[in-house]
């Protein structure tokens, strides 16, 4: 009985891995170029940023965000889940993006009136321009940083990018052996 359930093990095996290679071998030479042109797939990106104050201490932020491709072309993350067909998700994302650039760009602006604000108003602390300039130079400072952290990561995280990427490259895949 051990020996039959062995070599059924051991058959099932050799089966299952013929099988798999066989679906590999399916692509010719022309067919593989083709589906590593149109592919989706991914790098991830990782480093540290930091900075020390005038005080000594040290601030550190670790970040990892993926970079997307087709092929051999980057694209963005937006183009990256339109071209897989999931239209929501894009979507999700270019709102990310306008959050994160209106933070940018909007808390700089805001900033830079704030300091301009401060600077031309009598320079003390009891005065209400003063006082109004520094809080919007804080706050831009503040808005225009969390817009810069977002540049360094994505609206979605890496392991739904693979599975997106597979989803897409296996019906790629069958397109391109149904000739389509």
């Amino acid at each position: 009985m051990v020996k039959k359930l062995f070599s059924v093990f051991v058959i099932s095996i050799v089966f299952g891995s013929s099988l798999a290679a066989a679906d590999e071998i399916k692509l010719t030479a022309d067919q593989m170029r083709l589906f590593n042109q149109q592919k989706l797939s991914f790098d991830t990106q990782s480093g540290s940023t930091g900075s020390i104050s005038e005080y000594g201490s040290i601030s550190l932020t670790n970040y990892k965000f993926w970079v997307p491709y087709q092929g051999f072309n980057k694209i963005t993350e937006g183009d990256f889940f339109r071209i897989a067909g999931y239209e929501e998700e894009a979507k999700e994302v270019d709102s990310y993006l306008r959050v994160r650039n209106w933070l940018t760009f909007g808390g700089i602006g805001v900033m830079l009136a704030g300091v301009y604000l401060a600077e031309t108003s009598g320079n003390t602390y009891d005065d209400p321009a003063y006082i109004t300039g520094s809080l919007l130079a804080i706050v831009g400072s503040g808005a225009a940083a969390g817009g810069v952290f977002m540049f360094f990561s994505n609206k979605y995280p890496a392991n739904i990018a693979e599975s997106v990427a597979e989803d897409f490259n296996n019906r790629l895949k069958e397109n391109i052996l149904k000739g389509n």
